[in-house]
């Protein structure tokens, strides 16, 4: 099956509820895995720094130090931002997926960005205007979600280089227990 065939396909809550947990569930998978092989890696980065000697035992020390500091940072930072850049854009896109389908199916019109300029919070706000829902908090957090995942998808998640940093900023400020 294509592309264009399961863009086409109407989601169904077990759909979207699946498509989610599998999102859940690579985090979950992907973080103990890299528990797993951070483990391995030191122990196999440690064998290799007793095999290798220097002269000064000064510089022994200092290629073992830096041994374990770059499996410490790839395991610890590297990978682990890659698995949550990905477990966010994947969620984001998973949202935005559901919304189109939505929106194509609305008894109702949905005018091209009566609410906001992003396609997915302009269709989350006329829903939730047209059904009285009284969801603009989660709207809210919905639409900073979105702008995360701008920034990771066109400045590699780095807020110097994503031309909505300061909006950015304060939105994720807002967010409890999350801080930039």
């Amino acid at each position: 099956m294509g592309t264009q065939n399961i863009l086409g396909q109407t989601f169904f809550s077990l759909d979207i509820g699946s498509m989610l947990g599998d999102i859940k569930d690579f985090i979950i998978f992907s973080e103990n895995n890299i528990q797993r092989e951070r483990k391995l890696a030191l122990i196999h980065s440690k064998i290799e720094c007793d095999k290798v000697e220097f002269d000064d035992p000064n510089l022994t020390f200092q290629y073992q130090q830096q041994e374990i500091y770059s499996v410490e940072y790839r395991f610890d930072v590297s990978l682990t931002q890659s698995i949550r850049y990905a477990g966010v854009v994947t969620l984001v896109t998973t949202i935005e997926w559901c919304l189109l389908s939505l929106s194509q199916r609305a008894l109702f019109p949905i005018k091209e960005k009566e609410f906001d300029k992003n396609d997915s919070v302009n269709i989350l706000m006329t829903f939730n205007s047209k059904a009285t829902l009284n969801l603009k908090k989660e709207i809210t957090f919905i639409a900073t979600l979105i702008h995360i995942k701008n920034c990771i998808a066109h400045a590699s998640g780095l807020l110097n280089s994503y031309k909505y940093s300061e909006l950015l900023i304060g939105e994720i400020s807002q967010i409890n227990g999350v801080s930039v």
